[in-house]
């Protein structure tokens, strides 16, 4: 579907399951995003903060850090502290310009001792990944995997249960990362909980 320029919108993979609910689609920075379902945009509201919801965010840009030296680089390229994660777990940050002010802001996870996933937002990953890419030195590999890895979010409160258990403090955040079936309407298998604004994020489809 092209957008008001005639530019054809980017799709998620979760596009055709959208469609196929019959959810409204509109055109969101250039992306075919659903912004309501039949089922009333008020239930939808309701469901979400009584239980839980999730909510296709794979629009958003996705870049991997790995190897010796990606710690040292995210120390050095985001204000928050990476080497505070544990793996399996993620923290809110903001990629520094070298005046100290915001280039953006991102969500990191630690996937594994020297692995990390940097989550931007999806207006400026192009942007992001430049100030990066010209920031990397060192034993470390950066790699741009927005379009080899889908994301969902999954809200909920803080004090109810959702799919995947209790819900967990609200200072930490834990994740897990898991190849996606081959099927569309299946590629949120994984899960990962932030207390309101969990997200989770599987694999390559």
């Amino acid at each position: 579907m092209p957008d008001a320029d005639g530019a054809e919108l980017n799709k998620t993979v979760l596009h055709d399951w959208h469609v196929a609910a019959g959810a409204k689609m509109v055109d969101f920075g250039g992306w075919h995003m659903p912004v309501q379902y039949p089922s009333d945009i008020i239930q939808e509201h309701l469901a979400t903060r009584r239980h839980a919801g999730l909510f296709d965010v794979s629009h958003m840009g996705r870049f991997r850090v790995r190897g010796a030296g990606a710690e040292d680089f995210l120390l050095a390229a985001l204000t928050n502290n990476a080497r505070a994660l544990d793996p399996g777990h993620a923290q809110y940050t903001f990629i520094a310009n070298q005046a100290g002010g915001a280039v953006d802001d991102a969500y990191l996870y630690r996937l594994g001792a020297a692995d990390f996933l940097l989550v931007v937002n999806a207006a400026n990953r192009a942007k992001d990944w430049q100030w990066l890419e010209d920031l990397k030195d060192g034993d470390m590999e950066l790699v741009d995997e927005s379009d080899a890895l889908a994301m969902v979010s999954k809200p909920a409160p803080f004090r109810r249960t959702s799919a995947t258990g209790s819900a967990p403090s609200p200072s930490t955040a834990t994740m897990s990362l898991s190849p996606a079936p081959a099927t569309p309407a299946s590629r949120s298998a994984s899960s990962c909980s932030r207390g309101v604004r969990s997200r989770s994020v599987c694999g390559r489809p």
